[in-house]
């Protein structure tokens, strides 16, 4: 079968890899359907990068007729890994929704016949056995820019070099005394193909075959041979293999191997504000920054598994971002909208109440107690069902939904003011209660009897709806509020930029857990897997791992507001949807397009007019081609963001400053106005918010400059959206400016020093990674307003003290 590269440019949609397959199968190059496989290693937990490898390789092979995906287990090393990775690793294929029915393989079941292909090589001259030590196979290679040395042993015999083989694979030798090497070329540009290790000595206990084998093949060889063994036509990996298939074409076109595979890279999945990397994943649980490999916190599958996430959901995300053969980050919002997508369709609403005031109605019969039919779903969702909710004279509400004195714009409860109960009634605040402390304890309402069931009050309008629960009917429940895992969307990028580690950006208020909250009866008697949407809050869970029956411990999956959808919606709700939208605060998926795909998968149709505004703005600002289409899809929008970008650069005097690409100035003013200004828009348009273009840029000058911290930019948006005002006078009312007086944090980290003794000397015997522990604890005890820079040259000094 010959190999015929497709372009990567695409064609009616379909991506480089279907292009390649589809040319495959009209050239007669297969004489069936494709055949591929997904080849985890078992060291590890796999993450929501191996869900798009998985949704790939699975998905072609439901796709085309005769095709099929195998699940085969790359251990090829006995030190690292272990059979409750295996488990673990099969759990997650199936609980994404595909079967590899008989073709289960592992490359260790290869062995013998992967010893042999050594053997093979080894008869044609094409590979040696080195006894050179690691460290000067390693200087032999040579550089980039210099040409590898050859090895004094590169020319031993046939003989010798078989007998040496053996010998190692008899257990005559320590590990590391000898290896066996490709025979290639030494001054090969690609460094790869200079004379790599094809096996090693490792005396170590195989979970699978204990000690039968003390040599054992190199991912690059055996991976390979694998993919030729169990007929493989097309082998899919990341963009970091692509080096690597010169050394794989070489290995299965110089051994006697049945078939002959073809090796293609695709980008793999780059997530905002988390890692992928397992060694840092390892790090993140090693180190104790989070509770395991299960943290609902984690990009592990399990992670999100255990938080609430549906199969469905990711599939959706990874085919909603598409193959593409460029590297790229994928913003975080791309995932929070699949998940909500799902569960806005399928998630019944129930009532829940985060932090509890309580509501006494002066007017209703100490004793009474209604039973009200609520459907589980708005009119908007296709789907039927209810439940009996109690309601008596003594109910809870939110903290947040009760203000004094309220700010502009507040449309909930306020002295002398009325609000709508969900379901059940209109209520008038009366008198507030307030314990020694001055602190608000409970709420003396009237109810207006005309009201219940959904009526309307004579001659007068009431605004705001808010849910509740029945103080005595009300289950107790443990809740956990899960945002992201960094507070940075690259913490790479920014250890690189900054200094220090990835560990250093991780976001201190990743969770917050709430003991006192309450959640309407009904829940009781459900599955405990059931979703729901409590109304006005987010979706939500019972933690499969720490719920207990007498009370229910929820993980927050996700918020309701989806910033994504909000922001490439083409234009405002109409005012009837309005009216739903603010009553059920849900979105109909009708509402709300698809964001757009990386590459290969299907993007929303753009007017002629459109895609000339989007070109524009990429040309002029240097945005990504996402972004620019987004923007350009409502003229206000872009409008909005031109001006922001302007009032960025306006006043400012470029020759006292570091000179700034137009990226650099139009990039944040992007990101802001397409992930954090539709979380406080809704659906209003921004001409009715209460600030502009020139209010936005001074906010994110604060964030750029360092004043303030991402999470407090966040702070200061909301503020910023109830009220309108000044950023930096918003910022200084809230005591947001970040900590970067060096006097007043040192303090702080010499407490910090002098309560974790043992950490300090971990760090001095050499474990600097701990660098990233001492941080969190200074940003966790300023409430994380420690300027990160300033905490970090701090705790340097006070470490190597």
């Amino acid at each position: 079968m010959s190999h015929v590269e497709s372009s990567d440019r695409p064609a009616t949609g379909r991506d480089f890899i279907r292009q390649q397959i589809d040319g495959d199968l009209a050239a007669g190059r297969l004489t069936g359907g494709p055949v591929t496989r997904f080849p985890p290693e078992p060291n590890g937990f796999l993450h929501i990068g191996h869900a798009k490898s998985i949704v790939l390789n699975f998905g072609l092979a439901d796709e085309y007729a005769g095709a099929r995906c195998h699940l085969r287990f790359d251990d090829t090393n006995p030190t690292t890994e272990d059979l409750r990775y295996v488990e673990a690793i099969q759990e997650d294929v199936r609980w994404l929704g595909y079967q590899w029915g008989e073709h289960l393989y592992f490359a260790s079941d290869y062995f013998a016949r992967l010893f042999g292909f050594g053997e093979e090589l080894i008869e044609k001259g094409l590979a040696y056995v080195d006894s050179q030590a690691e460290e000067e196979i390693r200087e032999g290679r040579g550089t980039v820019t210099r040409p590898g040395i050859e090895s004094p042993y590169r020319n031993r015999t046939v003989e010798e070099n078989l007998d040496l083989f053996r010998r190692m694979r008899a257990g005559d030798f320590e590990d590391g005394e000898h290896v066996l090497r490709a025979r290639i070329d030494m001054g090969a540009s690609n460094m790869l193909m200079r004379d790599p290790v094809l096996f090693r000595i490792r005396h170590a206990h195989h979970y699978r075959t204990g000690r039968e084998w003390c040599v054992y093949p190199l991912y690059d060889f055996a991976h390979p041979l694998g993919d030729a063994i169990e007929g493989v036509t097309h082998s899919l990996c990341t963009l970091e293999f692509a080096n690597n298939r010169e050394l794989y074409d070489w290995v299965v076109e110089n051994t006697s191997v049945p078939a002959r595979p073809h090796q293609y890279e695709f980008a793999r999945l780059n997530l905002d504000y988390t890692v992928m990397s397992k060694r840092k994943l390892l790090r993140l649980v090693e180190e104790g920054d989070v509770s395991g490999w299960d943290d609902p916190r984690m990009p592990t599958l399990a992670g999100l598994r255990r938080r609430g996430f549906t199969p469905s959901a990711i599939r959706s995300f990874c085919e909603m971002i598409g193959v593409a053969k460029a590297d790229s980050r994928v913003d975080m919002g791309k995932l929070e909208y699949a998940i909500r997508d799902d569960l806005n369709r399928t998630a019944p609403r129930v009532l829940g109440v985060l932090r509890p005031l309580r509501v006494t109605l002066t007017n209703w019969p100490e004793e009474r107690t209604e039973e009200i039919d609520a459907p589980y779903f708005p009119r908007d969702v296709d789907a039927a069902g209810s439940r009996s909710v109690p309601f008596s004279g003594h109910l809870l509400i939110d903290r947040s939904d009760f203000a004094e004195p309220p700010p502009p714009g507040f449309k909930r409860l306020v002295p002398g003011g009325e609000v709508r109960l969900r379901y059940a009634c209109v209520i008038r605040c009366e008198e507030v209660v307030r314990d020694e402390e001055g602190e608000v304890v409970e709420l003396r309402c009237r109810y207006d009897p005309e009201t219940w069931g959904g009526g309307s009050p004579k001659g007068r309008k009431v605004k705001g709806t808010i849910q509740w629960v029945s103080e005595k009917d009300a289950v107790e429940c443990e809740v956990r509020l899960y945002d992201r895992l960094f507070r940075v969307p690259d913490a790479d990028a920014a250890a690189r930029a900054q200094g220090g580690e990835f560990r250093d950006f991780l976001n201190p208020a990743s969770v917050e857990v709430l003991q006192e909250a309450r959640v309407e009866p009904s829940v009781l008697s459900d599955a405990r897997d059931l979703r729901y949407q409590f109304e006005r809050i987010g979706y939500f869970w019972r933690d499969p791992a720490d719920d207990r029956k007498d009370r229910p411990v929820f993980n927050r999956i996700v918020t309701l507001r989806d910033t994504w959808a909000r922001a490439t919606a083409k234009q405002p709700p109409r005012p009837e949807r309005r009216r739903r939208a603010e009553e059920s605060e849900s979105l109909r998926p009708s509402d709300v397009e698809r964001p757009a795909p990386e590459g290969g998968g299907r993007r929303p149709e753009l007017s002629p007019e459109v895609r000339e505004r989007a070109a524009s703005l990429s040309s002029r600002f240097g945005l990504t081609e996402t972004d620019a289409e987004i923007l350009a899809r409502d003229e206000s929008v872009m409008e909005f963001f031109v001006q922001a970008v302007h009032a960025r650069t306006a006043g400012r005097d470029e020759s006292q400053q570091p000179p700034r690409t137009p990226a650099e100035v139009a990039g944040p003013v992007a990101n802001w106005l397409i992930h954090e200004v539709p979380r406080v828009q809704g659906s209003s348009n921004l001409s009715e918010l209460p600030f502009g273009p020139q209010e936005l840029a001074e906010l994110i000058d604060l964030v750029a400059e360092g004043t303030i911290s991402s999470s407090g930019g966040t702070r200061a948006l909301e503020q910023l959206a109830e009220e309108g005002g000044s950023p930096g006078e918003i910022v200084d009312e809230l005591d947001l400016r970040q900590i970067r007086d060096l006097r007043a944090l040192e303090p702080v980290v010499a407490e910090v020093l002098s309560d974790h003794p043992d950490k300090v000397a971990e760090y001095r015997a050499g474990k600097t990674g701990l660098l990233g522990f001492f941080i969190g604890r200074v940003m966790g005890r300023t409430s994380g307003k420690a300027d990160p820079e300033r905490a970090r040259e701090l705790l340097r000094s006070g470490l190597e003290d």
